[in-house]
């Protein structure tokens, strides 16, 4: 039946019920000539008539002369062998009893179902019957098993299950605050277990939460099969026993054809799936039906087509499922049977590939989307991956870019810009976006972007006045930088090359500026670049350059606040820029004027909507500059530094569980949890300390050994088992001590052979200092001799220290210092 049927049979059906009901008949023969409208509208008047508003009162009305027959049924009286404990739950045709066995062993729990009182029919019994045959066919550890059944003194059936004690799927996903990942899991869970059923010929008809429960050790359970339907009639089943009546449904997760009346299918036990798998994603259902009009909610579901889950998920929750997910939850609801999946086990491969990574059946195949999917699951193949684009790049772009000049020259400038920027965003920007994301790719992004460069700065000089491309190049250089040596993503240490290449993504930014001065997009792309390199000025040293970036960013801050219109973001875009101009003035030393910034910054995102501020990008953001007014915060005021340590780390640890694949989240919540590590130690909560760090240490070790050439990555591992070492002698751990302090040492020689800045010669003298640390701490914690024997050992780990130190242009920040103090110690110890 088409949407204009449909159209009819709602506007013949509403005006039907506005007539009595022995004149529905006659009225409708002639108001409608075709016989299928007419039928479809006589089903849906004898339905009504039935069962009265099915949506709002799901269960028929109660027959009278039966109403007391199971009234006197109480915990207490047995049935058969069993006795009844308590009541625990009530469905569309039984009541469900805590049973044990009469007798027996009364630790053994089970589940007994009668008929509800007053539902007693010929066509009831002959269901619940089936029912009985039903379970009996089934064996899955995902399903209530059939344990027994019987017939009653009064000659009505019963039968007996295992007793579930759990809790609905969907309020166990809630009250465990589960990831996307985790309810994934469960349902392949259920997956599994349905497609036994079909296996077996069932369908469940009536798969919702409150028939799925999770039990304690976290395994789902299917229960109630009192509405399914079999395949095949081996089971012995009467036409009654299979027909099922709308208002045993239950319409928010029932399929279209059950609505409509059409013959249930396995494809219908996949809708249900999906509604479900909806629910538990998004925390919304597909359809708000309660308190519709009966015919209203059919429309619903027959006509409208849901949101993706992403759009009505929480915020932390929408990246991940935006998407796959979107589209396989999608597919389960597609109005037409045929457009799902062909089977729950269809369903459970594309759950299982989306948590390996692996492209899903649901999006349609495209080359980036495959590409991508293979690099998430075949990281150690990084490098190779990486080869082989280089190889494409360095030969094929630079044919294809020859190719095309000699095209475009022939051309108008327009179309010229227009295929640069479709080659640079293919070749580019699609394919670095892919490697940023894998760890242990930073040597082969920056040999890829390397060959880039000559591209890029070929295509500065064609692009004319197209500000758009302009753009584009310049965050093209943006990441080459980034590569090379940024302050917020892995590098190879390279500052002067990194620097060089923000500056020209500047001058590429300047001349957009100039054809569109007051784009948001413009305004944006200068930013970010000026934090850029105010930050590789500041890490060579180069403090005047690193002012003059400051004092753009804050006029460019001013634009945003004054000269463009205000919206939510724009407002984040100048929260973000103020926190980033705090962290360069921060580092030149102006730490009053950074304080404030972070806190207008803070106040900034805490004034956004909550659909802005709760972004991932925001609150990656509100993270960092928790962290970063924490750091200046420490030496004056520790409390309120852990305040906004923890605030961040709460943020981060959202953040995660919003997306566990991004390697960007997973590191970034090391430097709370360093910090807090710092915090606790000063606070004498030396095994809080320890707790924090070695989290920080597990989660930074594993990105040491995917990409042990980053050089943010060695400053990360060198500071937190340096740390780690002083720990563990204050908590006289002294063996797990000494094996900190020479991981200290190793990651330090190991950073200072590829960090070529001036102070870099002194990071192994520094780490040598935390080994001397652990020796000194044993030595106070020692009776003699064995005293001596450790003051001797450190003091010699402290020569070596001086000496190295000394060969150095200049002592690391802060040596001098530690060095004094272990000196101080030292002698107190001879004392």
């Amino acid at each position: 039946m088409d949407t204009q049927q449909w159209q009819a049979v709602k506007r013949l059906f509403g005006e039907a019920l506005e007539l009595p009901a022995d004149q529905r008949s006659a009225w409708l023969e002639s108001a409608c000539p075709v016989a299928a409208i007419r039928e479809e509208v006589l089903s849906l008047l004898d339905e009504y008539s039935q069962s009265g508003d099915f949506l709002e009162h799901p269960e028929p009305a109660a027959n009278a002369l039966l109403e007391d027959l199971f009234s006197s049924v109480q915990p207490g009286q047995t049935i058969g062998p069993w006795k009844l404990v308590r009541e625990i739950g009530r469905g569309g045709m039984g009541v469900v009893f805590e049973a044990v066995r009469d007798g027996g062993d009364f630790q053994a729990r089970f589940a007994l179902k009668l008929i509800r009182a007053g539902l007693v029919t010929p066509h009831l019994i002959e269901r619940f019957r089936f029912e009985r045959r039903i379970l009996s066919r089934l064996a899955h550890p995902g399903i209530a098993a059939l344990l027994d059944g019987g017939t009653a003194g009064n000659g009505l059936p019963y039968l007996v299950m295992e007793f579930v004690e759990g809790t609905p799927i969907d309020q166990w996903c809630r009250e465990r605050r589960l990831g996307v990942r985790q309810r994934v899991e469960l349902m392949i869970e259920v997956c599994r277990a349905v497609q036994h059923a079909h296996e077996r010929l069932v369908i469940h008809r009536d798969l919702k939460p409150g028939n799925i429960f999770v039990t304690p050790e976290g395994r789902p359970k299917l229960l109630d099969f009192g509405i399914a339907k079999v395949l095949a009639d081996d089971l012995g089943a009467t036409p009654e026993a299979t027909r099922t009546g709308m208002y045993v449904l239950t319409p928010d997760y029932a399929g279209p054809e059950q609505i409509s009346g059409a013959p249930a299918t396995t494809a219908t036990d996949v809708y249900s799936l999906g509604v479900l798998l909806y629910v538990l994603l998004s925390g919304s259902r597909p359809y708000e039906l309660a308190g519709l009009p009966p015919l209203e909610a059919m429309r619903r579901v027959l006509e409208s087509d849901p949101r993706p889950p992403s759009d009505v998920a929480p915020p932390e929750s929408r990246a991940l499922l935006r998407g796959d997910l979107d589209q396989i939850v999608l597919k389960c609801m597609r109005k037409d049977p045929a457009g799902r999946y062909s089977s729950a086990a269809a369903l459970l491969h594309d759950l299982e590939s989306w948590l390996a990574g692996r492209p899903v059946s649901a999006v349609p195949p495209s080359w980036q989307y495959r590409l991508a999917r293979w690099v998430r699951r075949n990281r150690t193949m990084a490098a190779a991956l990486a080869a082989l684009a280089v190889s494409i790049f360095a030969g094929g772009v630079a044919t294809a870019w020859q190719a095309r000049e000699a095209h475009l020259a022939r051309g108008r400038a327009e179309q010229r810009a227009l295929e640069i920027q479709q080659l640079s965003r293919s070749l580019v920007f699609e394919l670095h976006s892919i490697l940023n994301r894998l760890p242990g790719s930073t040597e082969a992004r920056a040999l890829l972007l390397d060959r880039a460069m000559k591209f890029f700065d070929g295509a500065v000089r064609t692009a004319g006045n197209d500000a758009r491309l302009l753009l584009e190049l310049g965050e093209g250089y943006r990441r080459l930088g980034n590569v090379l040596g940024s302050s917020f993503s892995n590098n190879l240490g390279r500052q002067e090359e990194a620097l060089q290449s923000f500056k020209k993504g500047l001058a590429a930014v300047a001349a957009a500026r100039r054809l569109k001065p007051l784009s948001y997009d413009s305004l944006r792309a200068h930013s970010g670049l000026l934090v850029e390199a105010g930050l590789a000025a500041v890490s060579m040293d180069r403090r005047q350059e690193a002012e003059q970036y400051a004092g753009q960013l804050e006029a460019v801050i001013g634009e945003i606040d004054t000269r463009i219109p205000q919206t939510p973001e724009t407002r984040s875009l100048a929260a973000t820029n103020r926190s980033q101009l705090a962290m360069i003035l921060s580092a030149l030393k102006q730490r009053e004027k950074a304080m404030e910034l972070y806190r207008q910054a803070l106040a900034g995102y805490a004034s956004l909507p909550p659909e802005e501020a709760s972004k991932p990008g925001n609150l990656s953001q509100q993270a960092f500059a928790h962290k970063r007014l924490g750091a200046l915060l420490i030496a004056e005021n520790l409390a309120e530094a852990e305040k906004h340590y923890l605030q961040a780390l709460a943020l981060d640890r959202r953040l995660i569980e919003s997306d566990p694949s991004d390697p960007d989240q997973r590191y970034n919540i090391t430097f709370a949890l360093s910090d807090l590590g710092l915090i606790s130690r000063e606070r004498g909560n030396l095994d809080s300390s320890l707790r924090y760090f070695s989290e920080a240490a597990a989660i930074r070790d594993k990105f040491y050994e995917a990409d042990p050439n980053s050089v943010r990555i060695l400053l990360g591992v060198t500071n937190v088992h340096c740390q780690l070492a002083t720990v563990q002698a204050r908590l006289a751990r002294f063996s797990e001590a000494r094996r900190e302090g020479a991981l200290c040492e190793k990651f330090a020689r190991e950073l200072a052979s590829l960090d070529k800045r001036g102070s870099s010669c002194g990071r192994g003298p520094m780490a040598m200092l935390y080994s001397a640390e652990v020796a000194v701490e044993q030595a106070a914690r020692t009776a003699s001799p064995a005293r001596i024997r450790f003051a001797s050992e450190a003091t010699g780990v402290l020569a070596r220290a001086e000496r190295e130190s000394s060969a150095c242009p200049q002592p690391f920040p802060g040596f001098p210092e530690k060095a004094a103090g272990l000196r101080k110690r030292l002698a107190q110890l001879s004392q």
